[in-house]
């Protein structure tokens, strides 16, 4: 009886909420007739802790019931009696929360829903406005957006049932675009959740009819357009990001979706809050990063993407805090895939000092032997490598294991790249705090990579199927392109 939800209930509320209780379930519009007074009395001398050794089933039913014997026949009625007075116990909670004020938003939906229900609209009008009003004071407060959606909803509502309010529903355009950001929001966190979507990792497209699905392919973004005038939070152009960024995972060949968001995003940088900039960005940039190897054209756009905000100071979402090695590095991989020794020291130079924490000078490092590489100095890089940093990021190992790997075969020891590989496998094998989505990577890659080696030492042909194996297998590494021109060098030599 302890574990049950009544007595779980009963140990949270204060003295007073007990005493306040004990008048809830003694009214008879809350009881509806039925008696709880005598359980109650039964539980009080137990409270706050019921944790006393006669704090049993038995016990408390022969108070409940003192004529009576315990037995099963009786025992039914008994834990009927706890159920419902459970039912009570929440009920208690969420009237004591609408007393207190701190449900008004919910205490208002629901009149606003009832007055409609009743056909009292001059009514849900009034509570329905109210409601709204108290929303947009709370605008930076928690489920804004859910709100403000719901309360437009309703507000809409009362004009369909009784369309002669239309003049006196103060609906301007800020509630009209509130709504539509509000839904597409809301669409947008339901999308990532459903789909749980490695946007950095794949080039990935939904087919449906979902309600996302259904919703995109049917709004009218030109008509939209024309009719939504923009305000100074640039509410307008939001949406169209993210409309067009939810797009872009719809249609599996469409291209301008995503670079028309990008665009709209320059056009309003400097109208839009640091946490928007930097959120915006974000997800557009990882929206390039998953769509990269369906298109040349998005390493493109998201080397401009990153060049435009990081050369304005947005690199985090505070001016206080400087860049994460982690973020640093996924910007740095991007530009690794598509830009020379040239670009990529370009970047390194501006941005690498700006890395916080004692990693700074470990990143820089794998940094400047990736510029190696990509200048074709492989001894050098592979010499770099095999001093130990003193202090070390752990994700930072998998990547140097990689390029190590990479060196060696580059420098045709290939007997070295199947002794690394057996290296790599036992770190990845010992070490329980890398993730299990890095650890597929890396053992895409080292299959990827014994696979070129073998072709190497055994003088095998490359087939097709082969090549193809390797390259779906890479296409969404770091290392992806490395392999893709590896692979076209063996087919040249058939």
């Amino acid at each position: 009886m302890q574990k049950s939800k009544l007595i779980t209930l009963l140990r949270t509320f204060s003295n007073k909420e007990m005493k306040e209780f004990e008048k809830f379930i003694s009214a008879s519009y809350f009881n509806k007739g039925r008696n709880y007074l005598p359980l109650y009395n039964a539980l009080k001398p137990f409270y706050p802790t019921f944790d006393n050794p006669k704090f049993t089933e038995a016990n408390i039913f022969k108070k409940v019931y003192p004529s009576q014997k315990y037995d099963k026949r009786k025992l039914s009625t008994f834990r009927s009696m706890i159920s419902r007075m459970n039912e009570m116990t929440e009920k208690f909670i969420v009237y004591n929360k609408f007393e207190s004020g701190k449900l008004s938003y919910y205490f208002n939906s629901c009149l606003t829903e009832e007055y409609i229900h009743i056909n009292q609209y001059v009514f849900a009008l009034k509570s329905g406005l109210y409601n709204s009003e108290e929303i947009d004071d709370e605008e930076n407060k928690e489920n804004f957006f859910y709100k403000r959606l719901h309360a437009n909803i309703l507000l809409s509502a009362v004009y369909m049932y009784q369309s002669k309010y239309k003049d006196k529903i103060v609906y301007p355009l800020k509630n009209s675009i509130l709504y539509l950001y509000g839904y597409i929001f809301e669409l947008l966190s339901w999308f990532h959740n459903e789909y749980r979507i490695n946007i950095r990792n794949r080039n990935l497209t939904i087919n449906g009819d979902e309600l996302v699905m259904h919703f995109i392919k049917t709004f009218d973004i030109a008509l939209f357009d024309k009719e939504c005038e923009t305000d100074k939070y640039e509410t307008k152009n939001k949406i169209l990001i993210y409309y067009y960024y939810l797009y872009s995972f719809i249609e599996e060949n469409e291209n301008d979706s995503l670079l028309n968001a990008i665009d709209i995003y320059i056009k309003i940088f400097n109208n839009i809050s640091r946490l928007d900039k930097n959120n915006f960005y974000t997800i557009l940039l990882n929206r390039c990063i998953g769509k990269k190897t369906a298109s040349k054209l998005y390493y493109e756009k998201g080397n401009e993407l990153i060049d435009f905000v990081w050369s304005r100071g947005i690199t985090s979402e505070s001016a206080s805090i400087d860049i994460s090695p982690e973020k640093y590095l996924a910007v740095f991989h991007f530009k690794f895939q598509s830009l020379d020794g040239i670009g990529l020291s370009s970047f390194v130079s501006n941005y690498c000092d700006k890395i916080s924490t004692k990693f700074s000078e470990v990143v820089k490092n794998y940094s400047l032997n990736c510029i190696l590489f990509k200048e074709q100095q492989y001894d050098k890089c592979l010499k770099n490598l095999s001093k130990k940093p003193i202090e070390d990021l752990f994700n930072l190992k998998t990547y140097r294991y990689q390029l190590k790997l990479c060196c060696l075969y580059e420098l045709k020891y290939y007997e070295s790249v199947f002794s690394e590989v057996d290296s790599f496998e036992h770190f990845l094998r010992k070490n329980k705090f890398i993730s299990e989505t890095i650890k597929a990577g890396c053992m895409k890659f080292l299959n990827a990579i014994k696979i070129l080696a073998k072709l190497q030492t055994r003088e095998f042909v490359i087939k097709k199927l082969q090549g193809k194996e390797i390259l779906d297998s890479t296409q969404n590494l770091v290392w992806g392109f490395w392999f893709k021109e590896k692979i076209n060098q063996l087919h040249a030599k058939i």
